[in-house]
C-alpha cells in the first residue's frame, strides 16, 4: 500500500509466503474459536487478497509455480468467488 508520499506500508508482509503464514496463524485461532468473528473476517480477507493480489504480483513467485497458479483458477473459481464475495461484502457494508 501506498500514500501521497509514496511510503509504502506492508506491515512486514512483502512477500505471498509471508501472507500465507499470516493465513496459516488466522486458521490457527479459528480452529481454537471458530465463532471468534475477527478470525472469521482476517482469514477471508487475507485468503481472498492472497489469491486474488499477492500470487498474481509477486516477483519471488516462480514460472512453476504461476503456471500451477493459472491452472487453478477454474477450479477454484466458485471457492474464490464466495470468499470475494465475503471479503467485500464484510469491507464495504456501510
Amino acid at each position: 500500500m501506498h500514500n501521497q508520499n509514496n511510503i509504502r506500508f506492508t506491515f512486514g508482509f512483502d512477500t505471498a509466503k509471508d501472507v500465507f503464514e499470516k493465513l496459516k496463524r488466522d486458521v490457527a485461532i479459528l480452529e481454537a474459536d471458530y465463532r471468534n468473528k475477527d478470525a472469521i473476517f482476517n482469514f477471508v480477507i487475507t485468503a481472498y487478497h492472497l489469491y486474488d493480489d499477492w500470487l498474481k504480483k509477486d516477483p519471488s513467485i516462480s514460472q512453476l509455480q504461476r503456471d500451477k497458479y493459472n491452472s487453478t483458477k477454474n477450479e477454484l473459481k466458485d471457492l474464490i468467488g464466495a470468499l470475494y464475495a465475503v471479503a467485500n461484502s464484510s469491507k464495504h457494508s456501510v
